[in-house]
């Protein structure tokens, strides 16, 4: 029975399996980053070790209150069609002490829109990542 088979079953894809803390380790801290009227954060995956990531957003001045800078997270599977306008399937919109957590090695993420805002725009974000602290089937 192909919906009874356990191979087929999308809670046992190791793709699928959802990282958790206790098997992550800390892998770097750094920021803040800030960034200036105009930045952008081309859309990418990280690479190892950084798997699980956070951001934290500290401060933000000059921003208009009708144009806030959203991260987009984008499917897994959205490489290709990222230049084809596929749409994010999350846009967070964050203010300071807001702390967003995600699989940073498989979902897709950025800030693609310019930063806008009035002369002196400042946003900044201090940078958390976590590797796993072994790889799957050493141990």
């Amino acid at each position: 029975d192909p919906l009874n088979d356990p191979l087929n079953d999308p809670l046992n894809d190791p793709l699928n399996d959802p990282l958790n803390l206790e098997d992550m380790e800390p892998a770097s801290v750094y920021g803040p980053r800030i960034y200036g009227n105009g930045s952008i954060l081309a859309p990418h995956v990280d690479q190892l070790p950084r798997v699980l990531s956070a951001v934290l957003n500290v401060a933000q001045e000059g921003l208009y209150d009708d144009q806030p800078w959203p991260i987009e997270l984008y499917h897994r599977d959205a490489h290709q069609r990222i230049e084809r306008g596929a749409l994010p399937y999350a846009r967070v919109t964050m203010s300071p002490g807001d702390l967003l957590l995600y699989e940073s090695a498989s979902i897709i993420h950025g800030r693609p829109e310019p930063l806008n805002g009035t002369k002196g725009t400042k946003y900044a974000n201090i940078f958390i990542h976590w590797s796993p602290t072994q790889v799957r089937g050493e141990g």
